[in-house]
C-alpha cells in the first residue's frame, strides 16, 4: 500500500516503521496503525495524506481481489 501511495503522491509517506511496541493492534486481526501529520504539518496536510491513503487502499484492494480470484487457495487468515 505504501508503494501505491508513493507512486501516486511521492513524498507523502515517511516510510514504514516496524517496532516492537504494541498499540492495541493485537486486539483484532489484521489491524493497521497509521499516523497522519507530524509536528510542523498543518491540519490540511494531514487530511490530504489521509485522502491519498484512501486512494492507495482502494487500489490495493483491487489488486488483492484480482489475486484472490486467480488464486482461491490464498487467504488472509
Amino acid at each position: 500500500m505504501e508503494r501505491l501511495l508513493e507512486s501516486e503522491s511521492p513524498g507523502t509517506s515517511r516510510g514504514i516503521a516496524l517496532v516492537t511496541q504494541r498499540y492495541n493492534q493485537h486486539l483484532t486481526p489484521l489491524s493497521l496503525l497509521a499516523e497522519f501529520g507530524a509536528a510542523g504539518d498543518t491540519l490540511q496536510e494531514a487530511l490530504s495524506a489521509l485522502v491519498m491513503l484512501g486512494f492507495a487502499k482502494a487500489a490495493a484492494d483491487k489488486v488483492l481481489k484480482a489475486v484472490y480470484k486467480e488464486n482461491p487457495q490464498y487467504s488472509l487468515e
